[in-house]
């Protein structure tokens, strides 16, 4: 988890972490927008050394940190 927190800070550097980690919908607040979503999956995979693409996904998966951390989960990166 605290990879995922760092790519995160990385990702949106002007919001800190305990809004990140509190949000119960970091999309539908406007904490993070389609242009962070790709920035976030450009971090993760470099943080975890993955192949995640922008591509299939849905606003589910970045609801959340821990919907997020799931989504690397799936894509074998922890």
């Amino acid at each position: 988890m605290e990879k995922l927190l760092e790519a995160l800070r990385l990702a949106k550097p002007t919001v800190d972490l305990e809004t990140l980690k509190k949000s119960k919908d970091l999309y539908g607040q406007g904490i993070i927008d389609s242009f962070d979503i790709l920035v976030i999956i450009d971090e993760i995979n470099a943080a975890f050394g993955t192949h995640i693409t922008g591509a299939g996904f849905s606003r589910n998966e970045f609801r959340t940190v821990d919907s997020i951390y799931e989504m690397v989960k799936k894509h074998d990166g922890v």
